[in-house]
């Protein structure tokens, strides 16, 4: 069965509801399905008239990147470049080549865990479809060397991306809704809101605070829903999660989720969930996939070398281990 894409939770005013509050700042929030998931954007204003336009604004700046980045429609920027693969370069936007330069950078810290190619496996899966299935071993083989980040050429002077061999495909899901997020959290700081959140599933970034106070973050237990790992107090910072609860099926006992690991071309299957904080939603979208799919070992040897990026990692046995700088301060921690 498939599982909706919900990993962590706004607790404000003590509850886990995005909801104003008698007292104190005055909260507000809209919803919408966006980029394949809710989509729910939160804001400290003095009313929710004065919300209103921001929010319109919002979720049509996220239609926009929807439509640049999303794989389920042909005219896209990204189908464009797909569509065009062993053929030639296709001009694009300097945006998806900022979006792109980013996804490389990670493919190239993570040693290719993420992947900005990926897309071959994920068509193949199909975890988007009503009855996804595991696919012949043959079909994965093949779909797998189709994936390979070091076949995307850049050229930021022309604008151009090129895929060098047919039948690759790029999948901007593991940096997409992060790099929204982001961009839609600074358009609403320089609209002059001291705090909000945007929300697109487990991508979350957070900036200004909720009056005098930081924002508190519930970060759910992988294995229950009606319980969490504990929550963080945060502002003016990106927390992503990916998970193996998020979209998945079974098949004979077996649990087959969306979180590919490029070199098998089978989900991953050394973590059950990996949350990232860190200041920009793009990166902490992109490192929560790239070290779930490391593992819990890789993954702590390449946190170690990146300054400025916390995370938890829950390891297929259950286990939790947390970066130097979160210990203590996820508030009632229980793995």
């Amino acid at each position: 069965m498939m599982r909706p894409r919900f990993i962590l939770f706004i607790a404000l005013g003590g509850s886990l509801l995005w909801s104003g509050c008698d007292q104190g700042p005055h909260v507000v929030s809209r919803t919408q399905y966006l980029m394949g998931t809710l989509v729910t954007v939160t804001l400290v204003a003095p009313s929710e008239e004065e919300a209103a336009a921001a929010f319109e604004d919002a979720f049509q700046e996220l239609r926009r990147l929807d439509q640049m980045l999303t794989t389920f429609d042909s005219g896209s920027e990204v189908n464009r470049v797909n569509a065009a693969a062993g053929k030639r370069p296709v001009p694009v936007s300097p945006e998806l080549i900022a979006v792109m330069e980013e996804a490389l950078a990670v493919a190239r810290l993570t040693e290719g865990a993420f992947d900005p190619t990926v897309g071959p496996l994920t068509a193949l899966w199909g975890f988007e479809q009503a009855e996804p299935a595991v696919p012949a071993e043959s079909a994965i083989t093949a779909a797998r060397r189709l994936v390979n980040y070091r076949d995307v050429i850049l050229d930021r002077a022309k604008g151009t991306i090129f895929l060098k061999r047919a039948g690759m495909r790029l999948d901007l899901g593991g940096i997409g809704k992060g790099y929204a997020a982001a961009r839609v959290a600074h358009l609403l700081r320089e609209r002059g809101f001291p705090g909000g959140i945007v929300a697109a599933a487990g991508d979350l970034q957070i900036f200004g605070r909720k009056g005098d106070r930081p924002w508190r973050i519930g970060i759910q237990h992988p294995r229950d829903r009606n319980r969490l790992l504990g929550s963080l107090m945060a502002t003016d910072q990106a927390i992503s999660t990916s998970g193996d609860y998020e979209r998945y099926f079974e098949r004979g006992g077996q649990r087959y989720h969306h979180l590919l690991d490029p070199k098998t071309g089978r989900p991953a299957r050394d973590c059950q969930s990996v949350t990232v904080v860190t200041a920009e939603g793009s990166r902490a979208d992109a490192l929560a996939t790239g070290l779930f799919v490391l593992g819990p070992e890789r993954a702590k040897a390449l946190l170690r070398r990146l300054p400025g990026v916390e995370a938890i990692l829950m390891d297929a046995q259950g286990k939790a281990w947390v970066t130097p700088g979160l210990e203590g301060a996820i508030e009632g921690f229980a793995p």
